[in-house]
């Protein structure tokens, strides 16, 4: 085996401890950025759908209550 071959197979063996320690600390630590980024996608579309769906039960059984808020948005500049 020449010098290079041999050089280079020492290299790979110092490597590949340094790869497995990396390897290692992601696996140590939990779940990654797009995994929550994930979870806190979903769970903010159910909460938002959640509160859309009781907004519209709440003025389905009570109208008048938009009525009521129709003069309060003039002074919020949303109406």
């Amino acid at each position: 085996m020449s010098d290079t071959a041999v050089e280079e197979r020492d290299a790979q063996d110092e490597q590949a401890p340094d790869e497995r320690e990396q390897e290692q600390s992601r696996d140590e630590q939990g779940p990654s950025l797009s995994t929550w980024t994930t979870i806190g996608a979903v769970v903010g579309a159910t909460a938002g759908g959640v509160i859309g769906a009781v907004v519209a039960a709440t003025l389905v059984r009570r109208p008048e209550l938009l009525d009521q808020a129709a003069p309060a948005s003039r002074f919020t500049g949303s109406g």
